[in-house]
């Protein structure tokens, strides 16, 4: 709750981060809800947003996983606060899990808090603020923890819990579920050759169990897995390739909200930085911390052997993570790297943001980091009494916390009780079209007033839309719009209103928006926030 302070007062009012993705993520928690108990087809498709042909949700970003929480706890949390829980979860799961699959490894509690920390409150972590799906990644050390335990068992209840969690995974985001297996690719790999005398017969009893447990997991995502195939025929789907690598200087950059993002007006020079290379702010965040830095190395140089296979994990990881070319201060180099093969590669070629493979690099990095900081301990117990150890211990432990920790947070204002909305027809059976274009605002509007709307955002557009035909036209009135065209598509699509949000970002042209609106639309009403123009 310390890692949120500033926002907990804002969490009945607002959602984290600045209106984008988060909306659509909020939309997500209203859509799914509404038809679960109905027609489950129904979620896959839906014409409420880009009216009035529709499209198609098969490969939109739903986050089953959440949508299970989001079900259970409504009748006791409104959605907006709801929605906040959900990441306040995965942090605090996330910590737990890292904590747990790090001590069955090290055996060491201070190992253990340290990955645990550093997994969970990652600065990347932070930076998907408006991903949930993505920022779900909590039950990947427990996947890893039961598998592990099945593998050295061979016991049923440990199979179970490894495909419950598996599934559960995957369900949360299918990044994850690559995630998990590539780490159950490279685990086989690693312990395989590592039993060098053995190799055949460790490699046979690995695989067995690791099969098993990744079939029964998947065995309750089967139907999903037919109708993403399915769609993916039918609308001759193809991927754009494999985008947003990871660039290794930015392990050595800030975040905006990082404290020292304040100096001398760093936070304005970050900010345009990650925004230049990538469209979206938090898939260029990797920042691994300048107080973990010196603990890895200490662990490094002390621990050469012990240290070697978490060294090998995290270079696995952030292998694939630098994505197809290698990626330097800003420059993509012709350099190519292994994670070009992914884009061959069945299924794994859809994990499109490379970058996001380096969630586990994390971990890895976390025990390292542990361990460098166990080995000072150690050093200086043998020369002071326990109470300083203990001491320098919580010292680092806050010193790493605040390396992580946001200054501010950003978020957006959930309100949908405007009056503009109570003076429309109250039936769903026309259309509404917003202006300016900013569909993830409109679609947190929507699940107040549920009329269908012509804009609307998903991951994947399966096919075009009245949105895509006149929204790029329209947003601006310094556009020349032919406004007679503009109302006969309207009207043949059946949409009766536009609502113009007086947004202050916009607030020097609003004027002149409404009055060029105004030459060919009736306006019926106005307010400070709001004007509403009848279409026919």
């Amino acid at each position: 709750m310390l890692f949120f302070g500033s926002f907990l007062e804002r969490s009945t009012t607002e959602i984290l981060g600045v209106i984008g993705d988060n909306g659509q993520s909020f939309w997500n928690m209203w859509w799914v809800k509404k038809n679960i108990f109905t027609s489950i087809k129904d979620i896959f498709y839906t014409n409420i947003i880009f009216y009035p042909e529709g499209n198609i949700l098969t490969f939109h970003t739903f986050s089953f996983y959440n949508q299970i929480y989001t079900i259970l706890l409504s009748p006791f949390f409104e959605q907006t606060f709801l929605y906040n829980l959900l990441f306040f979860k995965a942090y605090l799961l996330s910590a737990m899990g890292a904590y747990a699959l790090s001590y069955y490894w090290t055996r060491s509690v201070i190992v253990s808090l340290i990955a645990g920390l550093i997994f969970a409150f990652s600065p990347y972590h932070y930076a998907h603020r408006d991903h949930i799906n993505i920022s779900s990644f909590e039950l990947l050390p427990y996947f890893i923890l039961c598998l592990l335990q099945y593998i050295n068992t061979s016991k049923k209840k440990w199979w179970i819990l490894a495909s419950v969690c598996f599934t559960l995974n995957a369900l949360a985001s299918w990044f994850h579920m690559l995630f998990a297996l590539g780490f159950c690719i490279a685990f086989v790999t690693y312990k395989s050759l590592s039993n060098k005398g053995q190799f055949l017969q460790t490699m046979k009893h690995v695989l067995l169990k690791t099969s098993q447990v990744v079939a029964l997991g998947l065995l309750p995502l089967l139907p999903l897995i037919f109708i993403m195939m399915k769609e993916s025929i039918k609308y001759n789907l193809t991927h754009s390739g494999i985008y947003y690598p990871l660039d290794i200087s930015h392990f050595f950059m800030v975040f905006p909200e990082h404290f020292l993002s304040n100096w001398f007006g760093a936070r304005a020079f970050y900010a345009q930085r990650f925004t230049q290379v990538y469209s979206n702010l938090g898939e260029g965040i990797f920042y691994l911390g300048y107080v973990s830095m010196p603990l890895v190395l200490i662990a490094t140089l002390h621990l050469k052997k012990q240290s070697k296979k978490y060294w090998l994990a995290f270079l696995f990881f952030l292998t694939i993570a630098l994505g197809p070319k290698l990626a330097i201060a800003g420059f993509q180099t012709n350099i190519l790297m292994p994670t070009k093969l992914l884009e061959i590669a069945p299924f794994f070629s859809q994990a499109r943001v490379a970058g996001r493979w380096f969630i586990l690099a994390y971990l890895f990095w976390g025990i390292l980091a542990g361990f460098g900081l166990k080995i000072c301990l150690e050093k200086l117990n043998k020369k002071t009494s326990k109470i300083i150890g203990i001491t320098v211990a919580v010292f680092v432990y806050i010193l790493l916390f605040l390396d992580y920790y946001p200054t501010s947070i950003p978020s957006t204002r959930v309100y949908t009780n405007y009056p503009v909305y109570k003076i429309l027809p109250q039936s769903n059976d026309y259309g509404i079209y917003n202006l300016p274009v900013l569909p993830h605002l409109y679609m947190i509007h929507q699940t107040h007033h549920e009329k269908p709307m012509v804009s609307g955002y998903i991951s994947r557009e399966m096919k075009k839309s009245l949105h895509h035909r006149i929204s790029l036209k329209t947003w601006n009135a310094g556009v020349k719009v032919p406004l007679p065209k503009l109302k006969e598509e309207l009207t043949k699509s059946n949409v009766k209103f536009i609502i113009y949000h007086k947004l202050p970002l916009y607030r020097k042209v609003i004027p002149k928006h409404i009055e060029f609106y105004s030459q060919v639309f009736k306006k019926v009403y106005e307010d400070t926030t709001h004007a509403l123009f009848k279409v026919y």
